[in-house]
């Protein structure tokens, strides 16, 4: 497996990737508002469907070129890779359990990945922009969803992508077992510092305590606080 680059919190790449982020999503967010108020929503998020498609594509191909593609590192099969093929989706499907997945399982992943971020193919410049492109993504969508389309988590969802959640634990530890791999972190710990991870084989109780958390934390700031701000105009 490659070696891990880790980007330092005090470093410029760091604080750039911060302020990038926060730009980009109130950027998209604000280009969904006023595109739907000229009807012209369809023909917009056409444009992201294909932007974000096409940056899946230059990223594996970029992997592949630079013979740092291996089955042990590089299939889609962690959490954030799997959020991000489910943000494209959602812009064809309009599945609710899918809005409902983003929010509440993949938004909490993409936050600890920008405040600790970790890039599992090593370091280059390309990596690096497309790492922060790719993790604000996850972040954005619940938000854009939530503000343009007006969609909240359904009653019980909480409940239902906790058991998604754990269906996904269960298929990637066994790819992980067969391939001696280590995706979605099952088998050994994340290499950065974060707080609420604990060392190997603790931070799997981690992973499932704060996991839990995260997961009902943003069920209720979704769900009460979009009835709040649409009430009856609420999706949910």
């Amino acid at each position: 497996m490659h070696e891990h680059y880790l980007i330092p919190s005090d470093s410029a790449t760091y604080q750039w990737g911060i302020i990038g982020t926060l730009v980009y999503i109130a950027t998209v967010i604000f280009l969904g508002l006023f595109f739907k108020q000229r009807n012209q929503l369809s023909k917009f998020e056409l444009v992201l469907f294909w932007i974000y498609f096409i940056r899946e594509i230059l990223y594996f191909t970029y992997i592949i070129i630079e013979g740092k593609f291996t089955v042990q590192d590089s299939l889609p099969l962690h959490m954030c890779t799997i959020s991000y093929i489910i943000c494209l989706l959602i812009l064809y499907t309009r599945k609710h359990w899918m809005y409902e997945f983003l929010a509440l399982l993949a938004l909490g992943g993409g936050i600890q990945s920008i405040l600790t971020p970790e890039l599992t193919h090593g370091y280059s410049p390309y990596l690096i922009i497309d790492y922060y492109w790719s993790h604000s993504t996850i972040i954005l969508f619940p938000f854009y969803i939530l503000f343009v389309w007006k969609w909240i988590p359904r009653k019980w969802s909480f409940a239902w992508i906790w058991l998604i959640g754990h269906l996904i634990l269960g298929i990637v530890g066994l790819v992980n077992y067969f391939l001696h791999s280590n995706y979605i972190y099952l088998c050994h710990a994340p290499k950065v510092d974060n707080a609420l991870v604990a060392a190997f084989p603790n931070h799997l109780l981690s992973f499932e305590f704060f996991g839990t958390i995260h997961i009902l934390f943003f069920w209720m700031i979704f769900r009460i606080g979009g009835k709040y701000l649409f009430k009856s105009d609420a999706i949910g």
